[in-house]
């Protein structure tokens, strides 16, 4: 199985989206293993003014 690494754009559009089944990452996580760098990470909790739960608990 290949493995794909994600970028921030992928995971903000699945985070927004109402529908996560109609998300590009919700249709390619049937056929790929994922990988998140270590900077997508940080720009990703970096921009969470919030600190939501959804993004500690997927990235953390």
């Amino acid at each position: 199985m290949e493995v794909i690494c994600l970028d921030t754009g992928l995971l903000i559009e699945f985070y927004r989206s109402k529908n996560k089944k109609n998300t590009f990452l919700f249709k390619i996580s049937q056929k790929y293993k994922f990988a998140i760098p270590t900077i997508v990470k940080y720009e990703v909790l970096r921009g969470d003014k919030i600190r939501d739960k959804f993004w500690i608990e997927f990235l953390i």
